[in-house]
């Protein structure tokens, strides 16, 4: 589905002061922690913004990652940008 093979540590080597928010955002929450968006709407807000990593880092939940991937699959022939 997306590619696994890239390692934190190369993506982690293009990480500069202007890269959070513009580019990279590896600190996000959704409504299944304290944030306030949806996982769909917290993943389809990256896409529009031309984020090319997101981490989301809900407190104490993964209940977000199956409807982002979901999101993610549906939208992965579109000719959306995905982060």
């Amino acid at each position: 589905m997306f590619n696994k093979s890239i390692l934190l540590r190369e993506i982690l080597k293009n990480v500069n002061k202007d890269s959070c928010p513009n580019h990279m955002n590896f600190h996000c929450h959704t409504l299944s922690s304290d944030g306030s968006m949806q996982p769909e709407e917290l993943i389809q807000q990256a896409s529009q913004n031309l984020i090319s990593h997101i981490g989301i880092t809900d407190h104490h939940s993964v209940d977000a990652v199956p409807a982002i991937l979901k999101w993610l699959e549906q939208n992965k022939n579109t000719g959306v940008h995905l982060p």
